[in-house]
C-alpha cells in the first residue's frame, strides 16, 4: 500500500487534576474512557471507523490498559488496544506510532494519546528473588520505575534537573520567572477560554486544578530546594496529577474537529497534517537536555531550519528547561502555560501539548509547529505538523 499523509482529525482532553484532589478515586482507564467514548461518537458522526487505539501510561499497574479503557468506553471489541510506557514521553509517542501505523497502511484510523493516575498509581514491591530486593528493610515497595542502570531512586529525575542546572551555571532565581509565566499564561488561556474547545469536562471537575495566578515571585524566592543542596524547588518542578488526553489520527484529510465544551461546529477550514517526527537518546543524566537534541534532530529531518517553524511546544517538567530552551531557540512557545502550571500527567502529557500547540497554530494563524517532550532516562520525542487552509 503506498504510503500517504496523516492528519489530526480531533483531539481532547479531560481537565487536569491535582493529585488527590478533582479525580481521587478515578483510575487512569476511567479518565481515558471519558475521552475515548466522546472520540469515538465524533467519529462516527463524520463516517469514520477507529481500528486501533493506542495509549501511553507510566505508573500503572500493567496489563494492556488502551484495551481496557476503550471497552470501558463501550467501543466495539473489534477495535485493537496498544500500551506504550516511554515515561513523560509515553502520550507523544503514542502518537508518533500511530502516525507510523497509518503512514505504512497499518492502520486507518486510529485514537493515541495517554492517559495517567497518580491518585491511583500502583504502589509496586521487589520481588524477593529480584537483586534489588533488601531483605534489611521494612519496605521494599517503590512507585517511581528505574529510568538507568546507575540511579535507582524515587529523586533521579529531580537529581537530574539539578545536574542539568549546575552543568549548564542555572541558578534558583534564573527559574523563578518561566515559573511565574507558566501560571500567568495558564490563567489568561482560561479567562480568555483559548482552550475550552479541546477540554471536557468529566467526573465533576470544571477546571484544571494546579493553576496559580496569584503566585508571587517573593513567595517563590523563599520556597526551599526539592534536595537538600538541590536548585529545584516545588515551584520550579511540575507537579504530580491526573488526567487523558488523546487525538484521532486518520489517513482522509479532514479538518480538524472536537465536540468540546459546547459541541461547537467543526473548523472547516483548519486541517493539521504530521509532517515528521523523531525519537531520540541522549545524556542519560540529563534528561532535560534531550529536548534540543530531540527538536535539533526532527528539524534536521524535516530539512527545515528552526527560523521556518512558527511555534515550539514542550514539555516544563523543570523551568531550567525554559532556560535550555531559550538558549538555542527564539520561536514563540507554551502560549497557554506548560507542566509548571497544569502538572504532568506523565503518560498524557505529551498528547496534551499537541492539542495546546493546534490551539496556538489556530489562534495565532499559524503554518508549522513542533511538539517536544523529554523524558525519563534520557529520551525525547517531538513531532512537526503542518496547519493547511482551503
Amino acid at each position: 500500500m503506498p504510503m500517504g499523509d496523516v492528519y489530526i482529525a480531533g483531539g481532547l482532553r479531560t481537565y487536569i487534576g491535582a493529585a488527590n484532589k478533582a479525580y481521587k478515586n478515578i483510575p487512569a482507564e476511567a479518565l481515558a474512557a471519558a475521552i475515548l467514548r466522546q472520540l469515538d461518537l465524533d467519529a462516527a458522526k463524520r463516517g469514520i471507523s477507529i481500528d486501533t487505539v493506542i495509549a501511553g501510561n507510566a505508573t500503572g499497574g500493567g496489563g494492556n490498559i488502551a484495551r481496557l479503557s476503550l471497552l470501558t468506553a463501550g467501543m466495539k471489541d473489534s477495535v485493537a488496544g496498544i500500551t506504550l510506557d516511554a515515561q513523560c514521553a509515553s502520550g507523544l509517542e503514542s502518537i508518533i506510532t500511530g502516525y507510523a501505523r497509518i503512514k505504512s497502511g497499518l492502520s486507518q484510523c486510529t485514537i493515541a494519546g495517554g492517559t495517567e493516575s497518580a491518585s491511583t498509581r500502583c504502589i509496586r514491591s521487589w520481588n524477593p528473588n529480584h537483586p534489588n530486593y533488601d531483605s534489611s528493610r521494612n519496605s521494599n515497595a517503590y512507585q517511581s520505575a528505574q529510568f538507568i542502570p546507575e540511579d535507582f531512586s524515587e529523586n533521579s529525575m529531580i537529581r537530574g534537573a539539578d545536574e542539568t542546572c549546575r552543568k549548564h551555571g542555572i541558578r534558583a532565581e534564573d527559574m523563578i520567572p518561566p515559573a511565574m509565566e507558566s501560571h500567568k499564561n495558564a490563567e489568561a488561556a482560561r479567562q480568555n477560554g483559548d482552550l475550552k474547545k479541546i477540554l471536557l469536562p468529566c467526573f465533576g471537575a470544571h477546571a484544571d486544578q494546579l493553576i496559580r495566578p496569584a503566585i508571587t515571585k517573593n513567595f517563590v524566592s523563599r520556597l526551599r530546594p526539592v534536595l537538600q543542596g538541590g536548585i529545584i524547588t516545588p515551584a520550579t518542578s511540575c507537579l504530580f496529577s491526573d488526567g487523558a488526553a488523546f487525538v484521532t489520527l486518520t489517513d482522509e484529510r479532514l479538518p480538524f474537529f472536537t465536540s468540546g465544551e459546547e459541541n461547537s461546529s467543526p473548523r472547516k477550514n483548519s486541517f493539521y497534517k504530521i509532517v515528521e517526527a523523531c525519537s531520540v537518546g541522549a545524556d542519560r543524566f540529563l534528561s532535560p537536555e534531550s529536548l534540543i537534541v530531540a527538536i535539533k534532530t526532527l528539524l534536521k529531518k524535516s530539512g527545515l531550519r528552526a527560523q521556518d517553524i512558527d511555534r515550539i511546544d514542550y514539555n516544563q517538567a523543570f523551568a531550567c528547561v525554559d532556560i535550555l530552551y531559550r538558549k538555542e531557540f527564539s520561536n514563540p512557545s507554551n502560549a497557554f502555560g506548560g507542566a509548571l502550571a497544569y502538572g504532568h500527567p506523565y503518560g498524557a502529557s505529551g498528547a496534551m501539548i499537541l492539542l495546546h500547540l493546534i490551539c496556538a497554530m489556530e489562534k495565532f494563524n499559524e503554518s508549522l509547529g513542533i511538539a517536544a517532550i523529554p523524558a525519563a532516562g534520557g529520551t525525547a520525542s517531538a513531532i512537526l505538523i503542518q496547519r493547511e487552509q482551503d
